[in-house]
């Protein structure tokens, strides 16, 4: 529940509005980092943080966490990286709107 705050956060406020709801999570827990034992949360902190530290977490997240491809393509976008954007989008089948419109962006 509270990862899925925090992402309502993110899209009603901002990264920080949505770290501060995550960090929740990691003083609740008694078992290490809580973020590295997770790949959704790191993958959230990664588009929290517009991108820090994307090339280290995404690659890794693409083959389970699907939106983890679109964002990598994203964080290649806004770095005018569009031949690398290109390649992960060039496979990507759209299926919903968002998709659809970050291929015909990487595209154009």
């Amino acid at each position: 529940a509270a990862n899925l705050k925090a992402c309502s956060h993110f899209q009603l406020y901002n990264g920080k509005a949505a770290e501060a709801e995550l960090k929740g999570l990691q003083n609740a827990s008694t078992a290490g980092d809580v973020f590295q034992e997770h790949d959704l949360l790191r993958h959230n902190l990664v588009v929290f943080r517009n991108g820090e530290n994307a090339l280290q977490v995404l690659p890794q997240l693409v083959e389970t966490i699907p939106e983890a491809k679109l964002n990598l393509i994203i964080y290649y976008l806004r770095r005018d990286e569009v031949q690398e954007a290109w390649t992960l989008a060039n496979d990507l089948e759209p299926t919903v709107p968002r998709e659809y419109i970050l291929k015909g962006v990487v595209y154009a």
